[in-house]
């Protein structure tokens, strides 16, 4: 609830960096290993975080809800994940994590092994580089 004269101030993630497009993919076969209703909860999250993950995105739901956007700014955040354990750790800390939670156990293991092979394709030297790209926005 905003006072009138107020500014909602908003920061979402853009989609995926295409290099690790292979993620959705790998996922796809599993996802029916998973308890068919907790499935639909995890596809309503992903429709709901898909209508912020582009400017224009943000801008229209902004519009929606009777906002006007001042400002939708970028800011790309280059990153490396030295090895599969680190990209496996950081899965473990935001949203992906249910996905990983409603795998049955011995699923989640060969989901493991099957992401760790696909991701060999992003190996840059020493590491696994990806870009993450916040969107902030400032509406009034």
């Amino acid at each position: 609830m905003l006072a009138p004269g107020g500014r909602l101030v908003m920061a979402t993630w853009e989609g995926s960096d295409p290099r690790w497009a292979w993620e959705r993919e790998v996922r796809m076969p599993f996802a029916a290993k998973i308890d068919p209703s907790r499935l639909q909860e995890l596809l309503g999250g992903l429709t709901m975080l898909a209508r912020f993950d582009t400017a224009e995105k943000v801008e229209q739901e902004l519009s929606t809800a009777g906002f006007d956007a001042e400002t939708v700014d970028t800011h790309a955040i280059d990153f490396t994940f030295g090895s599969e354990d680190d990209w496996w750790e950081l899965n473990w800390s935001h949203g992906a994590r249910v996905f990983l939670e409603a795998l049955p156990e011995e699923d989640r293991s060969e989901f493991r092994r099957a992401a760790y092979e696909r991701m060999q394709q992003n190996r840059e030297g020493d590491g696994f580089p990806r870009r993450y790209t916040a969107l902030f926005s400032r509406s009034v």
